[in-house]
């Protein structure tokens, strides 16, 4: 969006409301350092975690969102907010802070819904259970009780996940439909022959999200007991943050599971154009999935489930775009298949690629997204 913004002539001021970790030690600040070269200014308005609380209802949706925080930074740079031709915040909290002012021309886009991810969340102790049901049950109807807040009547609100923003018109607040974008990727695969002795399977992301823990804690042992009777060796290559969890897991010998850790950018392109395919499997029907809609930019044949992509992503297609799993076909299932018909990677790679130039490309989306803003 940064980009976008910046090369089409805007000037941008940006607050990334964060923790300091995440911008010393992961590559965040070398792609910001690039920004910034082009001319973003930009705060970090620094979060701490949020402290055990028993809030319910909106109360607890504005303090799991930083509403208090978000509001100060608001009042703090009034001047500046005050200045600019039009405001855009990807988060509830930013969205409230806003609502408050009488800015012209706000684009607030939500991230998931609170209660729908607390329902994927795990609760250990009985204790925990209570507290998580108890604000699942204190947010119902919380739409309604939300519109009273958006005082702001120039404030345009949407959401990337198209069945999210029609649970939202339900509560009767005005949702757009937002298209998502990630970025063009400087190189694409074109090379989809595989090594017969082995397939390489990718897996990018932070395995401490609820959406990854939803395969890798619900399903992915299982599946690696599957893959022990494979007449052919599996490589697992997973990048990103938290990959400790995968110590765990007992591996056949003909599987490998390689903790790859965080890369830089360019690192990061080889592993995408020299995998076999990309492999979530996530049960986790919330929001967008980025990571699928990343892949499908390189043009790397994806396993998914239809839970991620039915109602998130409807410009692909399941049966042509990737490969989907399901109770009556199974990972391995796929990878057999795959294995003995290894030119269909190439037609479903090649898919996946137009699948995202035609729905996720920032060429296309960043223009239909300003003229939301400028609706």
């Amino acid at each position: 969006m940064i980009d976008y913004l910046l090369k089409a002539g805007y000037e941008v001021d940006a607050f990334f409301r964060t923790g300091k970790d995440f911008i010393e030690n992961h590559t965040t600040n070398v792609y910001l350092e690039k920004l910034v070269a082009r001319g973003l200014n930009f705060f970090i308005v620094e979060e701490t975690h949020l402290l055990r609380n028993y809030k319910l209802g909106l109360d607890f949706v504005k303090a799991a969102h930083c509403y208090d925080l978000c509001a100060e930074t608001v009042r703090k740079h009034k001047t500046l907010i005050d200045s600019a031709t039009g405001c855009i915040s990807t988060d509830m909290g930013w969205m409230l802070a806003l609502a408050e002012t009488d800015k012209k021309k706000i684009l607030s886009i939500l991230g998931d819904p609170m209660h729908s991810k607390l329902r994927y969340v795990s609760a250990d102790r009985i204790s925990a259970k209570i507290l998580k049901w108890a604000r699942i049950i204190s947010m119902f109807n919380l739409y309604p009780r939300l519109k009273p807040c958006l005082k702001n009547k120039n404030l345009i609100t949407g959401i990337f996940s198209p069945h999210h923003a029609k649970e939202i018109r339900r509560g009767g607040i005005d949702c757009k439909d937002v298209p998502f974008s990630t970025p063009v990727p400087s190189k694409i695969k074109t090379n989809y022959d595989i090594n017969p002795a082995e397939l390489v399977l990718l897996h990018v992301g932070n395995l401490l999200t609820t959406a990854s823990t939803s395969f890798i804690k619900a399903s992915f042992q299982d599946v690696l007991a599957q893959m022990g009777k494979l007449p052919f060796k599996i490589c697992f290559r997973f990048v990103g943050r938290h990959l400790e969890g995968l110590d765990k897991l007992t591996v056949p010998s003909n599987v490998t599971v390689e903790r790859v850790g965080y890369l830089n950018e360019t690192e990061i392109v080889e592993e995408y154009v020299n995998a076999d395919i990309f492999y979530a499997p996530i049960e986790y029907p919330i929001g967008t999935r980025t990571r699928i809609m990343t892949a499908l930019s390189y043009g790397l044949p994806i396993i998914a489930t239809e839970a991620n992509v039915r109602d998130s992503m409807p410009g692909v297609d399941l049966q042509r775009d990737l490969f989907v799993v399901n109770k009556t076909r199974s990972v391995v299932d796929v990878l057999k298949f795959v294995h003995s018909n290894q030119a269909v990677l190439k037609d479903v790679g090649q898919c996946a690629r137009k699948a995202w130039e035609r729905n996720y490309n920032p060429d296309v989306n960043m223009p239909k997204l300003m003229r939301i803003l400028e609706s």
